[in-house]
């Protein structure tokens, strides 16, 4: 089967931040839109990836030359989306030439964000049992070896989903206020986070909306890690991060020991921030609110 994948970094109009009524994305020209999503105007279904619920889109061309899929308000607002996320837009083509669209939501993995603001791929890969229960089930390997990998290294897990595995380090997990008021089930104002894709993984360093006096004590110790950014976002705040860009569709990565590799990679490099960070935590235990 044929994966043709479309991401697209979100500007604040797109991820609904401004007081436009019609959220929409701006389709690059010079992929072929038409090739990808049919003769416009159309309306697509989308499955998303996490939730599997059906998203109804717009694919259309406008008088001035752009192409636009809209419709896409109360999805990225649903996911809290924020300027400088990623959309991934995927037409996936079965041997038998059965078509799927599916649409997903996450944060800019590049840390220095000079990528450019849009990339296209195109994988092949076998049919057997369908590209979505192909990623389905390499992205629940993903998640349990890399949950076993943070373990054997004494780590411990927070709230996570599918995509993303979060955790923190044992002095710190019961210091860490849960004042968060976004969707962590925990509640946690802060955690270290594993986030992947079949494109890349990358180690985030998140501050949760909540309680902005803890906020503030966060942000001032993450600021102060080396290799810090200025964060895009006002409600969920990442001033750190590291990415690895991987095919996880290889079939190499079948092998644990191949997964537990790059796990061990990214977290060995940010051993020393993630040391620094918690030292910076318990220093600062007695001014968090509870």
């Amino acid at each position: 089967m044929k994966i043709i994948q479309y991401i697209k970094k979100l500007s604040r109009s797109n991820a609904g931040l401004t007081k436009m009524n019609d959220i929409y994305i701006t389709i690059a020209s010079n992929i072929n839109p038409v090739s990808i999503f049919g003769n416009p105007p159309v309306e697509i279904k989308f499955i998303d990836r996490e939730t599997k619920k059906i998203l109804e889109l717009k694919f259309k061309h406008e008088t001035n030359g752009e192409y636009r899929l809209s419709r896409l308000g109360p999805y990225v607002r649903d996911k809290n989306a924020k300027e400088g996320d990623n959309i991934y837009l995927e037409k996936i083509i079965n041997d038998n030439n059965a078509i799927n669209f599916i649409i997903d939501i996450d944060t800019n993995v590049n840390s220095t964000n000079k990528n450019p603001g849009w990339q296209k791929y195109e994988f092949d890969v076998p049919d057997e049992i369908g590209e979505i229960e192909i990623i389905e089930k390499r992205k629940d390997l993903i998640k349990s070896v890399l949950e076993n990998v943070l373990k054997s290294h004494g780590y411990v897990l927070g709230s996570s989903v599918k995509g993303d595995v979060r955790f923190l380090t044992p002095k710190i997990k019961d210091i860490i206020p849960k004042t968060g008021k976004g969707n962590w089930s925990g509640k946690e104002s802060f955690l270290f986070e594993f986030n992947y894709r079949m494109t890349y993984i990358n180690l985030k360093f998140i501050i949760s909306p909540g309680e902005e006096g803890n906020r503030k004590i966060l942000t001032d110790i993450v600021k102060s890690l080396p290799n810090s950014k200025p964060a895009k976002g006002h409600q969920w705040l990442v001033f750190y991060s590291d990415s690895i860009k991987v095919d996880f569709l290889n079939e190499k990565f079948n092998n644990k020991a191949e997964l537990e590799q790059i796990f061990e990679e990214l977290l060995n490099r940010n051993k020393a921030q993630i040391e620094q960070f918690e030292a910076a935590i318990i220093k600062e235990q007695n001014n968090f609110t509870k």
